[in-house]
């Protein structure tokens, strides 16, 4: 399985060809690299690009917010190189399945997928698509709109058919950077075109909600405000460094905390067979390894040990037993891989098995065994800037170990930062199903979110939201929690705050 490439969509038997209408012919360099990986991604089908002026609403960015820019370059040191402005014809001519188009071709669009920018005029017919207008601004004017729209706005991307919003995308992380987030943005809208392009995913028809710009005054306060807290947090970190830990509940709701010695934490805790297994991260360097600890009676540990190390950095323990033997799926994205571990003596000893995908960047990967199948949840980063947290992968296998995995045809089945990124292992419950997962919207590991798994099969998932733990309702100090599980007697979490450096 090392050499195969894993197929992240369900891909239709004959994908047509795409036609992007250009209304402008000089582009972001975060949009001419998605239309490029796209070429690369699929070299068998034409890509044509057709420049044609449309009528887009919507004025250009107020010269009176181009300060924000300046504040951002020389205080927090943003480079903006997404919104480079890049000649189309330049840069993309050498790909041999783009195609440049200057004249209408009604045949050529009446037997493609079309997308186009802003409104256009045959938006009532099939395989026709409007994506927002903002994405086409470069330069100082396309960082304003960018942060006007998608981060102060808390605004998700969408792409609408026929007057209906068909796919919708929270791709933010509140607390990043205007860079960081530009380069979500792009991984997300290259998501939107390959799965409404190539897959079979059906995708949902809600009513589109629009949306009124900030005015000037409303822009520079909220941007002001964001502004301080970020400057206050590089202060903060000066001071202090984050250190997450353990809180360890029983029956009667009764909670330690745990931690290690000295200045490491722990993170991301699993509990199973009265053992609990976690990520110690080094308080200096910020890298990962993995540690087990025994249970005393109630919620203490006696003593606990170093299990796995290796090179790079390692997370999310994630232990199940199959066929009297323990096994372990850490999170290993550093090394591009997924491993699998398994126990020569349960608890403390673990030789590595194998490598389960290679050249994949699979974070917090969760299997479940539910109806006689396996069912394999994850987060994947298919781009090297893209997000970890919004756009979460589900695929299935009789023996995900051993055989090939097949792609779900909702891939991704959630595409939002506040509920995607798995935060522990599928439980059920009073016979109902649940999906812990993270809130990483305003910031990373926010607080946790249950989900109700509502529909899984082959064909279908969906699960609504029916609960919200964050530090406050488990009345534990701390600033962040984004990890769930439980066993028969114990539920554990962790959590995150600031510590003393001195």
């Amino acid at each position: 399985m090392d050499s195969k490439t894993l197929n992240y969509i369900d891909k239709k038997e004959l994908i047509k060809p795409l036609l992007i209408h250009i209304p402008v012919t000089v582009l972001p360099a975060w949009l001419v690299e998605v239309i490029a990986k796209l070429a690369d991604d699929y070299p068998d089908v034409t890509i044509y690009l057709f420049y044609k002026p449309l009528n887009i609403t919507g004025k250009k960015s107020s010269k009176l917010l181009w300060p924000v820019t300046i504040i951002e370059k020389l205080v927090f040191r943003q480079k903006f190189r997404s919104f480079k402005p890049i000649d189309i014809h330049a840069s993309l001519r050498l790909k041999k399945n783009i195609v440049f188009k200057a004249s209408p071709d009604r045949e050529i669009e009446k037997n493609a997928v079309n997308f186009y920018f802003g409104n256009c005029e045959y938006s009532a017919q099939e395989d026709c698509y409007i994506l927002p207008h903002e994405l086409i601004y470069h330069g100082n004017n396309g960082v304003i709109h960018f942060l006007k729209r998608f981060l102060l706005c808390k605004r998700p991307y969408q792409v609408i058919s026929k007057g209906r919003v068909v796919w919708k995308h929270r791709f933010q992380t509140l607390e990043y950077s205007i860079d960081k987030n530009s380069g979500f943005f792009k991984a997300a809208v290259k998501q939107s075109f390959e799965s409404i392009w190539c897959s079979t995913k059906k995708l949902e028809s809600i009513e589109h909600v629009s949306y009124n710009s900030p005015g000037l005054l409303k822009t520079s306060l909220s941007w002001s405000k964001t502004a301080l807290t970020r400057v206050i947090k590089r202060i903060k970190k000066v001071l202090f460094y984050k250190r997450w830990f353990v809180v360890i509940t029983n029956e009667q709701n009764e909670f330690t905390k745990l931690v290690p010695k000295g200045k490491d934490g722990w993170a991301d805790p699993f509990i199973t067979d009265k053992h609990l297994f976690v990520e110690q991260i080094n308080a200096g360097s910020g890298k990962g390894h993995l540690v087990a600890a025994k249970l005393n009676g109630g919620s203490t540990i006696s003593e606990y040990s170093t299990i796995v190390k290796e090179d790079f950095h390692l997370s999310y323990p994630n232990i199940f037993q199959l066929d009297d033997s323990w096994y372990m799926i850490p999170e290993s994205a550093a090394d591009n891989s997924l491993r699998l571990y398994e126990a020569t003596h349960f608890p403390d000893t673990w030789k590595f098995l194998k490598i389960l995908q290679a050249n994949a960047r699979l974070l917090d990967f969760t299997p479940l065994y539910y109806n006689d199948m396996w069912w394999l949840f994850t987060i994947s980063k298919r781009m090297d800037d893209g997000g970890s947290y919004d756009q979460l992968f589900l695929f299935y296998s009789n023996d995900f170990i051993n055989d090939e995995w097949q792609a779900h045809p909702q891939n991704p089945i959630v595409t939002d930062s506040s509920v995607a990124r798995p935060a522990g292992k599928l439980y059920f419950e009073n016979g109902a199903l649940y999906r812990p997962s993270q809130n990483c919207f305003e910031k990373y590991g926010g607080c946790i979110k249950i989900n109700k798994v509502v529909k899984l099969s082959q064909t279908e998932y969906q699960e609504e939201l029916v609960e919200e733990i964050s530090p406050e309702s488990l009345g534990v100090k701390a600033h962040a929690v984004h990890t769930l599980n439980k066993d028969s007697e114990h539920t554990v979490y962790d959590g995150q705050t600031w510590e003393l450096k001195f």
